[in-house]
């Protein structure tokens, strides 16, 4: 996986881009192809705020990022995968994992794309925090008892979204009128989608 900050979106974002981590120098490659290309789904995602999948480089025969989709699949890149860093309607960068051969998410996969996002988001933004009263980097903070509660939503919120092809907002606002019309709490209700009891596509049950 390779975390792509941006400074924000009133810039060009293929300017103020920067790999900031990777977990290998082949993903590194793969991410700094689009520093230098301006296109492709981790630019898509900064731009748009919605996760980008990209199941097989190439599939579009180059009419989505006809440089970019050349540039991957030289390196041996088979798919694609990116999630927005976001609070609200600001956004800090993407998270993007990338695979050697064609790789299609299932929804609960996506989901956990979606959790992990927004857990680094988290932590990003608790790190700046501790820096700025400090004035030193601050270290991962500490994660509370309701961490396992916190992924299970974000993870059920991008189950949501990737089955009914809406917005994480909205898939958002659907699990929480379910909670509302039910008298159940939110954890409770992601806990069903992730266990697959729950479907919001319908009438609400499988």
């Amino acid at each position: 996986m390779t975390l792509v900050p941006a400074r924000g979106l009133d810039h060009d974002v293929a300017e103020v881009q920067v790999v900031a981590g990777s977990s290998g120098d082949l993903y590194r490659r793969a991410a700094e192809v689009e520093l230098d290309l301006g296109e492709g789904p981790v630019t898509q995602a900064l731009l748009g705020g919605h996760p980008v999948l990209v199941p097989e480089v190439g599939a579009s025969d180059g009419w989505r990022w006809p440089a970019w989709e050349a540039r991957v699949q030289n390196l041996g890149i088979g798919a694609v995968h990116a999630f927005p860093l976001q609070l609200g309607a600001a956004r800090f960068g993407a998270l993007s994992a990338f695979h050697g051969r064609p790789f299609a998410l299932v929804p609960a996969v996506a989901g956990l794309g979606v959790a992990l996002a927004a857990l680094t988001t988290e932590l990003l933004l608790d790190r700046a925090a501790r820096t700025d009263r400090s004035g030193r980097p601050g270290g991962l903070p500490p994660l509370g008892d309701d961490l396992d509660l916190r992924i299970e939503v974000y993870q059920a919120q991008g189950m949501v979204m990737a089955a009914l092809g809406v917005t994480m907002a909205e898939a958002l606002a659907r699990m929480r009128a379910r909670a509302f019309a039910t008298g159940k709490d939110l954890p409770a209700v992601a806990a069903e989608i992730v266990a697959g009891r729950l479907d919001l596509s319908g009438d609400g049950t499988r």
